[in-house]
């Protein structure tokens, strides 16, 4: 990604977190009445190169760029961003290997892919019996569930969700390393999952209208009313949950 491609991606998503606060004033989206939209203060790039070299990790470009020129942790997925604290003491795990590399990243989400097509659920994650090392947690999904920047090794830059077990997280158009370990898409992470509901919202719009956006945006993510009645109507056609918890499971 180029620097200028960087720059106008955080412009947009500043632009889309002033827009969806505006538009949200009662807190209904998932998380808002968490993080309540505060910003926690920007990170000194001085303080944070110090960290960096302190915990013997290099963030990715655009986390970097994201949390010196935005916010160093508030509104995001799930519960939203959690701050980073460059005071921190050094932590070894964060220098580690990464357990998982292109070619499992790549398995899971071929394996993932399949299992959509059968159903509205994908299950397939990797077990571990210690929380993975080399990575930074990015965000609380809730119900244990957490999405993790990977820091080391090939999947350097990617998020991983990471709860029961663990998987790549995919946005859309990403697509997975190959199996040489080239990257043959946009698979670096940034906080671009920062957005907008995926529906045109007009804040000079009616209250009623503003809130049925919202709602059906909310919907799509499994979240109220309209969410729970998603996935009972997959849940009467067989697909009952026998694995870890997604955003609609949440829901119910």
């Amino acid at each position: 990604m180029t620097p200028q491609t960087l720059r106008r991606r955080l412009r947009r998503i500043g632009a889309s977190l002033r827009e969806l606060e505006a538009l949200d004033a009662n807190r209904e989206v998932f998380g808002a009445d968490t993080h309540q939209y505060r910003r926690i203060e920007a990170v000194d790039e001085t303080d944070l190169a110090r960290w960096e070299k302190r915990q013997g990790v290099t963030l990715s470009e655009e986390y970097r760029a994201f949390i010196v020129q935005l916010f160093a942790g508030g509104p995001g997925p799930g519960y939203g961003l959690l701050p980073l604290d460059v005071r921190e003491k050094k932590f070894a795990s964060l220098g580690r290997p990464f357990p998982w590399g292109d070619d499992e990243a790549l398995h899971a989400l071929a394996q993932r892919r399949k299992e959509l097509k059968k159903g509205p659920f994908c299950w397939f994650g990797y077990e571990f019996e210690r929380y993975p090392d080399g990575c930074l947690t990015l965000n609380d999904y809730g119900c244990a569930w957490n999405g993790e920047l990977v820091l080391t090794g090939p999947q350097r830059g990617r998020v991983w969700y990471v709860g029961d077990n663990a998987f790549p997280w995919r946005t859309a158009g990403d697509r997975p390393a190959s199996s040489t370990g080239t990257r043959t898409g946009s698979t670096r992470a940034s906080p671009s999952c920062v957005r907008r509901p995926d529906v045109k919202l007009d804040a000079h719009a009616p209250r009623p209208a503003r809130d049925a956006a919202i709602r059906g945006a909310r919907a799509r993510c499994g979240v109220g009313e309209l969410g729970r009645r998603r996935v009972a109507r997959a849940r009467a056609r067989g697909n009952r949950r026998t694995r870890p918890p997604t955003s609609m499971d949440r829901a119910a």
